[in-house]
């Protein structure tokens, strides 16, 4: 089966017997089409009928029309509906990310002896030792590998996102969908399994208390970075010195051998024949050394099993995406941040972008802090997911953007106009909506939706205008 088709086992739910138009040859089996252009109807004698949608339909759907589902206004609930299936919607979704990619793929000993190759050259004590080529390259295949496990983990995580806030905006759906999104749940386990191979806890916990470490007292008046100039710029240069290593060693699981060319930081633009370059060179790797066993002796003073749960919630997207430009759920967290959740990460509603977590004190710290770019809070332990969620008032379903009888209308709530934005590509516009308090008035879609997230008055949608 060809991904991105709406079949007929896929469940209509409400909108199953909405009147749609479609074209046909004449014959009684003849294969049904949204659209009279569609380049699969060759035919000069075409009958225009109004049939119940229902799956019979469905199956008779020609390869073409079934890519995108019966044509239907894009602002009403069907249209919302098929353009949620359609392109790289749902339909497309389950079938991503559900199995290794026979173009892209690698074996478990693989991705194991590639994380020993790097954990061995990241405990070595001097980055500059000359290795071979052959061993050159063996360290720069292991570093691909990293990157291609930890990219697929994320690429995955956003698919099953994305299929899974589909299901939330119309879950009668979610009994059809539940063995597809096992499947890519699975999968999504096993990508993060190898991904925690590559991933050292004890160098999160060491970036967690680097992170925490305050701006210590730094040696503007040693004869060492008397290359720098006067006393005012040898503090100046060992201020960024700081702020640099900390900034790479907060960021990472890393060793110090990742982070000691910072040193070069400090002679940056100096000629290396100057007098004075090679004293300021070894300053500036005692300093870097001075740092990373400070950080390394407050990570060992604390416990770092994993013993405190907290619940983590993803960003939320805060810029609408350029059209075709679809952004992951993990897009625009640091490095040392997918580490912790590669590595802890006990439970999570990717829908809801909510990831349950048991860290390491430390960690936990730095994770609470307000600079974290995840919101968290302490959570209790774990709770099992149910297995089908029920369904929120927020379901897109008839009478909420369809153009029925007034009295008919559903009150719009903001996961409606999520679900609108999301999904139809004609949402900005205006719209006459009627609310208790404004009456019936005409507003772009951004202005409903700031009233309804303030908690005004219900709106209720009366027509595209």
């Amino acid at each position: 089966m060809r991904d991105r088709m709406l079949t007929a086992d896929v469940q209509l739910g409400p909108f199953e017997g909405t009147k749609i138009t479609v074209y046909s040859a004449r014959g009684k089996n003849a294969r049904l089409h949204v659209h009279r252009e569609c380049g699969q109807l060759r035919t000069a004698n075409v009958t225009k009928t109004e049939v119940p949608l229902n799956a019979d339909v469905v199956d008779r759907f020609c390869s073409g029309c079934a890519d995108w589902g019966p044509r239907a206004r894009p602002t009403s609930g069907l249209g919302i509906l098929m353009g949620a299936l359609g392109g790289v919607g749902l339909l497309h979704q389950l079938q991503a990310y559900a199995e290794p990619d026979e173009d892209v793929y690698w074996t478990q000993d693989e991705v194991r002896a590639a994380a020993e190759l790097l954990r061995s050259k990241r405990d070595a004590a001097d980055e500059d030792d000359e290795d071979d080529d052959g061993r050159w390259e063996a360290r720069r295949d292991a570093d691909e590998l990293q990157e291609q496990v930890l990219s697929l983990w994320r690429h995955a995580a956003g698919s099953l996102h994305r299929a899974q806030a589909v299901i939330a905006h119309f879950p009668w759906l979610t009994v059809w969908a539940r063995p597809k999104l096992l499947a890519k749940e699975g999968y999504l386990e096993t990508l993060r399994a190898q991904a925690a191979l590559f991933v050292e806890p004890a160098g999160l916990v060491v970036a967690a208390a680097a992170a925490a470490l305050d701006t210590p007292t730094l040696p503007a008046d040693d004869h060492a970075f008397a290359v720098l100039g006067n006393r005012s710029q040898i503090s100046i240069g060992l201020s960024a010195l700081w702020r640099r290593w900390q900034y790479a060693a907060e960021r990472g699981w890393e060793g110090p051998a990742s982070r000691a060319f910072r040193r070069y930081d400090l002679v940056e633009g100096i000629r290396s024949n100057k007098k004075g370059h090679a004293e300021a060179l070894e300053g500036a790797a005692r300093l870097i050394q001075s740092w990373e066993y400070e950080a390394r002796a407050a990570a060992a003073a604390t416990d770092s099993t994993p013993t405190v749960w907290v619940t983590a919630r993803l960003p939320e997207d805060t810029e609408e995406p350029s059209r075709g430009d679809v952004r992951d759920v993990l897009d625009g967290l640091d490095r040392w941040t997918l580490g912790v959740l590669v590595t802890w990460t006990v439970t999570a509603d990717w829908s809801r972008r909510t990831l349950t977590l048991k860290v390491p004190t430390f960690v936990a710290d730095r994770l609470l802090a307000s600079s974290s770019a995840l919101a968290c809070e302490r959570g209790a332990e774990a709770a099992p997911a149910e297995a089908v969620p029920q369904a929120q008032p927020g379901s897109v379903r008839p009478g909420v953007f369809d153009d029925t009888a007034v009295f008919d209308r559903q009150p719009v709530t903001l996961a409606h106009l999520r679900a609108l934005r999301n999904f139809s590509y004609a949402a900005d516009q205006l719209y006459i909506v009627f609310s208790t308090s404004g009456g019936a008035e005409v507003l772009p879609l951004k202005a409903i939706e700031k009233r309804v997230a303030q908690g005004c008055a219900q709106h209720r949608p009366l027509a595209r205008r």
